[in-house]
């Protein structure tokens, strides 16, 4: 069976605050990984335009 990441972040983020524990990802792990989205985002564009 293939993983869900949505539903492992959502997993995750529920367990965090149930059980009151830090989240398996930064803070910063979430800005690289939206910086990286936007830059691949923009690289679409170009190829589209």
């Amino acid at each position: 069976m293939q993983n869900n990441a949505i539903e492992d972040e959502l997993n995750d983020f529920y367990e965090a605050v149930v059980n009151d524990k830090p989240l398996s990802v930064t803070i910063e792990d979430g800005f690289k990984a939206l910086h990286l989205a936007q830059k691949i985002e923009a690289k679409i564009k170009v190829v589209h335009d």
